[in-house]
């Protein structure tokens, strides 16, 4: 009867904590969101990564349902895996907005990774891969950013010394 009743309070324990640190993850995509929007006019990367964002949110909010449908805490989560959201080191520094994306992102993705649990009905892998998804294109924005700046300079003449 004790084990039992230690069973079911240390199941509660880790549903709880499921809860508030899938609402962490909603909090950092949110935010990464928010800077996305701030470039998403007609720039096809910011496009892509709001739409995986736009979509990690979504899938969050299925996996809180999920927690509260089956409070188990289920098989152990599968290793994470953990990408470089950092930009070239050339590109650092220059796209402030960017990189605070990445870092929301990278953010969302550590916490994602520390939560107690199972795959949750494949959510979390979903998740996972809408993040990197999402980096990726943040990353690929800043590569393109950086190349058509260099070649706005070069077509204006500015020595190498000065770009």
């Amino acid at each position: 009867m004790k084990l039992r009743a230690a069973r079911e309070t240390i199941a509660d324990i880790v549903h709880e904590r499921q809860a508030r640190d899938f609402d962490r993850v909603r909090g950092s995509l949110q935010r990464a969101n928010n800077n996305i929007q701030r470039i998403a006019a007609a720039n096809i990367y910011a496009q892509r990564a709001q739409a995986a964002v736009t979509q990690a949110i979504e899938d969050v909010a299925a996996v809180l349902i999920f927690i509260k449908e089956h409070p188990t805490g289920g098989a152990p989560a599968p290793p994470a895996i953990m990408p470089d959201f950092s930009p070239a080191q050339a590109d650092r520094g220059r796209y402030p907005g960017k990189e605070t994306t990445l870092n929301n992102l990278k953010s969302a993705l550590d916490v994602l990774a520390a939560i107690p649990g199972g795959d949750l009905g494949g959510l979390r892998a979903k998740i996972q891969n809408e993040i990197i998804a999402a980096a990726n294109e943040t990353l690929a924005d800043i590569r393109e950013s950086a190349r058509r700046e260099r070649d706005e300079k070069n077509a204006a003449g500015v020595p190498p010394a000065d770009r």
